[in-house]
């Protein structure tokens, strides 16, 4: 186990982000927005450059956006099946349903 501060510190001294595995991601991803807003209150926003992304059943990853564009060494790179997307996409903990563009893509 590890604390809320020990998670978010491996992910600002990583050069991409972390992946976390847990039992909850989206529930683990709310209590770091909680703890990053207390932060920002405190006037600390050294940790605003952190995405919080919920990108499987067990996983949660913790990305550094400044760095999201850079140039990086990739295994292979693949289209999502039908199956794989997403039928509701939040964002900034909105829900909405994703609109039918793709259905005939793949």
């Amino acid at each position: 186990m590890a604390t809320i501060e020990e998670v978010i510190e491996k992910a600002i001294n990583s050069q991409f982000g972390i992946a976390v595995t847990c039992d909850y991601p989206a529930k683990l991803r709310r209590k770091l927005y909680a703890w990053r807003e207390k932060q920002r209150k405190q006037h600390n926003n050294l940790y605003d450059c952190l995405s919080f992304i919920v990108s499987d059943k067990y996983e949660l990853q913790i990305v550094k956006r400044r760095n999201a564009n850079s140039p990086v060494e990739l295994d292979s790179i693949r289209h999502l099946a039908r199956g794989e997307a997403p039928l509701r996409v939040n964002a900034r903990g909105k829900s909405k349903p994703m609109k039918p563009i793709f259905h005939d893509i793949l």
